[in-house]
């Protein structure tokens, strides 16, 4: 399966990791990386493991960092939407549906 990330989630991605350094939480910057490279592995071969949120998108909330990866799926491709704080703008994302 081909993955895609928004250039808006690469940007919610590097906002979070940009806050984690500039906060010295070096181990959580690499943490979070590796958590939403797991996610997205796990997402290849489970496409249907997030919880569906609407308009064919789903929901993975990430089990160690306050983050879900929202994103839609066909049969061949996976596009990531967004990866969203759970305590920042609440849907904030849903007008990238």
């Amino acid at each position: 399966m081909r993955i895609s990330i928004s250039v808006e989630a690469q940007a919610d991605v590097q906002t979070a990791l940009e806050w984690y350094l500039t906060e010295s939480a070096f181990d959580a910057a690499e943490g979070f990386a590796d958590e939403i490279e797991r996610a997205l592995n796990l997402l290849v071969t489970f496409p249907e493991a997030g919880h569906p949120v609407g308009r064919g998108a789903r929901v993975l909330t990430l089990p160690k960092f306050p983050y879900s990866i929202i994103y839609r799926h066909t049969r061949d491709h996976l596009r990531v939407i967004a990866v969203a704080h759970h305590g920042r703008r609440p849907r904030y994302w849903s007008g990238r549906l």
